[in-house]
């Protein structure tokens, strides 16, 4: 169950999410369930950052941040460099174009040619995550029945439309 705050937090990021799929192509659904994981609920975004996008040349800013990594499958905590965003709208518009370009740009065209929203979870979770099951984690959120509600209020328009940086 969401808290208030939690919702509050989905509706907005539904939002930002629909818009970013209008821009890119790539589907809310995967936006919001990786925002809802990575961020928990919109709780965690330090420097508007809800995904953990690395520091990238040209970003921002950049913020030096404690992680933790499944290397070797083992967990490690680390000091790592992750971007930081002017606002939440522009994270999700840098996500979504990191999902349908470089290392994840096969599984964006197989997608975008008739592949299933499972199987470009699946694929990004190979890349994106240390986490081994990272791409069932985010099936898992794609099926609640919060967020493809959420999604389905933003695509009708009766969430607050963000503007993307």
């Amino acid at each position: 169950m969401l808290t208030t705050k939690q919702r509050a937090a989905l509706d907005y990021a539904s939002s930002a999410a629909w818009v970013s799929e209008k821009l890119t192509g790539v589907p809310s659904e995967i936006t919001i369930a990786q925002w809802a994981l990575e961020s928990g609920w919109g709780e965690n975004s330090p420097g508007n950052n809800p995904f953990g996008i690395k520091a990238y040349p040209g970003c921002f800013g950049k913020q030096l941040l404690t992680t933790r990594e499944v290397i070797g499958g083992k967990v490690e905590t680390l000091q790592l460099w992750f971007a930081t965003f002017a606002d939440l709208a522009a994270a999700f518009t840098k996500h979504a174009l990191l999902l349908s370009s470089g290392p994840y740009a096969q599984a964006f065209k197989a997608f975008t040619e008739g592949g299933s929203l499972t199987d470009f979870a699946n694929a990004i979770g190979r890349i994106y995550a240390t986490a081994p099951d990272y791409g069932e984690q985010i099936i898992a959120l794609m099926q609640q029945q919060n967020i493809r509600t959420a999604i389905s209020l933003a695509r009708d328009g009766q969430r607050p439309t963000p503007e993307l940086a």
